[in-house]
């Protein structure tokens, strides 16, 4: 669920959706990049992060696959359009 009520204003960039686990990941990633290889090499936060990734993003994923592997729904709309409340 998100934090987020209702739809949000403009503009939107299109990112895949990121919860608090997913953004740590790319907070650490980018700022403190010796922690994040250290942290990496954990199967325990890798095994959160893998748990984030399914609940989060997994479902975002589905989506962009269906609408690159059917094309009468490619006729139809642009990923964006598809995505757009997703």
């Amino acid at each position: 669920m998100c934090w987020l009520s209702g739809t949000p204003g403009l503009p939107r960039i299109p990112f895949h959706p990121l919860d608090l686990i997913l953004a740590c990941e790319l907070i650490i990633a980018n700022f403190f990049h010796d922690s994040f290889l250290e942290l990496s090499k954990d199967p325990t936060w890798r095994g959160v992060v893998k748990r984030a990734e399914r609940r989060t993003i997994e479902r975002y994923y589905e989506c962009c696959h269906s609408y690159l592997t059917n094309p009468e729904t490619s006729k139809e709309v642009t990923l964006l359009k598809s995505l757009w409340n997703t």
